[in-house]
């Protein structure tokens, strides 16, 4: 094409113009979308959790998002707290009032290493060898849980420290991959991984048994299920930085 000089200028600077808003738009929408591998039950992505939480609700469970702070967590009688693979860590206040929230009544179903921050009795530990397959693990010790689902399917992402007690429910060879245990009224139940209650893996034998007998019987069981440690906070910067704008 025969253009002047001026008209080179102009589409030159056009085509900057529109590879920014490109990279700007790919890089904002990225991680934003509905298919994050986050066990949010926002996403419907494999890694995700909204089938679960559609579950709970089709199953008769009392089950709402928390997008709040956990220093604001309510009276803990009859509730499950889902802490599936929360990023980031609690404040000292925070950790503080889960500890109340389990000593009072109320049961926490904490996953993965990081987790661990969160609860009163810490011995995850990262296993990086062991956390990229997923593997079945057979029950260790008789329970409601385990009666309920002889093996389960997750992905060992860490295990538990023997030096912190607690009684294993699942494991591999000698580590512990599922344990549980009481705190005054309350208890936790800690997984290695949020394999079980995902989008893909909650088809795999025995998680869905596993996961609702974790979680309680419907009827007398009021569901939390934390989003506020995957970004989704109430907050206006929080929103902002979660909106596909």
């Amino acid at each position: 094409l025969k253009l002047s000089r001026g008209d080179r200028k102009i589409v030159l600077i056009a085509g900057g113009v529109f590879l920014l808003i490109v990279t700007v738009s790919f890089i904002f929408a990225k991680g934003s979308g509905p298919n994050d591998e986050v066990p949010s039950t926002y996403s419907t992505g494999s890694g995700g959790a909204k089938a679960a939480y559609l579950l709970l609700k089709a199953s008769g469970y009392g089950v709402q998002r928390w997008e709040d702070s956990l220093r604001d967590l309510p009276d803990p009688e009859g509730k499950t707290l889902v802490l599936a693979a929360p990023e980031g860590s609690p404040t000292t206040e925070e950790r503080k009032k889960l500890g109340q929230f389990i000593e009072n009544g109320g049961r926490v179903i904490a996953t993965g290493v990081y987790a661990g921050f969160f609860l009163p009795a810490d011995g995850a530990a990262p296993d990086p060898f062991g956390g990229t397959t997923w593997e079945k693990l057979s029950a260790q010790s008789p329970s409601a849980i385990t009666r309920a689902a002889p093996e389960i399917t997750l992905v060992p992402e860490a295990h538990w420290r023997t030096s912190t007690f607690a009684v294993p429910l699942y494991g591999d060879g000698e580590k512990q991959r599922v344990v549980k245990y009481k705190m005054g009224k309350g208890e936790v139940i800690w997984w290695a991984s949020a394999t079980p209650l995902t989008n893909a893996g909650l088809k795999e034998r025995g998680n869905l048994e596993f996961f609702l007998a974790c979680v309680g019987e419907a009827k007398d069981r009021q569901v939390l299920w934390d989003e506020y440690f995957h970004g989704y906070r109430r907050s206006l910067a929080d929103s902002v930085e979660r909106s596909p704008l």
